[in-house]
């Protein structure tokens, strides 16, 4: 440690994580992107005996895994990009120093990285990962590292870098053992609520949520009904959810809301391959009043873009718009609240979750 300099730029980063900065449809509209469903339908077909062996294994979704690995690493596309990850070492370093918040959960994830390189499983130059000390496909802390780390693929080495056998496995295995994720449910389903019934924290089963006037947004029955979920509304005037226990064992990985639902909701959308089938819930999505849609440079409001999921063409408010929304998911700039054009001048598009 005597050589190790503090990655102070790490302050910065703290205070401007995506799941508190961004509206949940912009959080939603960011992450589930045209690219990214394809490349997860690549990444599925190109993985399916790998993907095979783990849900056997550990029961956990497919689609889950790789929507997770989509949305930590871009399907490790940036795992060892200059330009998104950092030393983890000196970026552990900085917060446990000077961020006195979680000082003693970055103290202890600091000592946990130098375990690791003291076991020889990696060294300090291998470490690079995000600026809270995530590192490989799935984006593993330290400790993750060292506890869940599966060896999946039989190499004799841990790693969450490289292959992408033992990231996948062993975040099954910490969704299946810190999550108590459940074989064969489902972790939720967009729901239309008779009248003006909103959140409800109260858990029922679907059956008794049916009963209640709680049916499934694209009109299918609940495959199993006996699944016990609760129902929430996570912006008011937007759509409504029964989630259940997966979708907890997401929020074990990542405890955001919106983490947990755009992961879930792009598992969703690559385990959709046929385009007719695409459109399932046909409930719009964090709708605002008409009024509110007016867009403050003149322009009317465009039409929701009819074929395309909840991305980069999906909502437009007006011209001056444009050019922020049509970037890609991954690259575009972060559009804030106070952004003079795209929400700063629409404030919430029509969305749709599933289209």
């Amino acid at each position: 440690m005597s050589g190790i300099k503090p990655d102070t730029a790490v302050y910065t980063l703290v205070a401007r994580q995506d799941e508190f900065t961004e509206e949940l449809w912009q959080y939603l509209n960011r992450r589930v992107s045209d690219l990214r469903i394809r490349i997860g339908r690549e990444r599925a077909q190109q993985y399916a005996p790998l993907l095979g062996r783990i849900e056997q294994d550990y029961g956990v979704d497919r689609f889950l895994l790789l929507s997770l690995w989509g949305n930590e690493s871009s399907y490790g596309d940036v795992v060892d990009n200059p330009k998104y990850m950092r030393p983890v070492i000196p970026a552990l370093a900085a917060l446990a120093y000077g961020e006195p918040r979680r000082r003693a959960y970055w103290e202890q994830e600091l000592i946990n990285a130098l375990k690791i390189v003291d076991r020889g499983w990696a060294t300090p130059q291998d470490m690079i990962g995000s600026w809270a000390g995530a590192m490989g496909h799935t984006q593993w802390m330290p400790e993750v590292w060292l506890n869940m780390g599966v060896d999946y693929d039989h190499d004799g080495r841990i790693n969450p870098y490289g292959k992408p056998d033992d990231a996948l496995a062993g975040t099954a295995r910490f969704l299946l053992e810190r999550g108590h994720y459940r074989r064969g449910e489902a972790w939720g389903y967009e729901v239309k609520l008779p009248g003006a019934r909103g959140a409800d924290s109260r858990t029922r089963t679907y059956q008794q949520w049916q009963e209640l006037g709680v049916v499934r947004a694209d009109g299918k029955s609940f495959v199993r009904p006996q699944d016990r979920v609760h129902l929430t509304v996570p912006v008011r005037g937007g759509p409504a959810f029964l989630i259940g226990q997966n979708f907890a064992a997401v929020k074990s990985y990542n405890p955001a809301f919106s983490y947990a639902l755009a992961v879930c909701y792009l598992a969703d959308r690559i385990r959709v391959t046929d385009r007719s089938c695409s459109r399932s819930p046909a409930a719009s999505a964090f709708r605002r009043s008409r009024k509110s849609r007016r867009c403050s440079a003149g322009s009317p409001p465009r039409a929701s873009t009819p074929a395309g999921p909840t991305a980069a063409s999906a909502a437009i408010p007006c011209r001056r718009c444009a050019p922020i929304n049509a970037k890609s998911a991954w690259n575009r700039p972060t559009a804030t609240r106070g952004s003079r054009c795209w929400p700063g001048c629409g404030k919430a598009p029509d969305v749709q979750l599933w289209r």
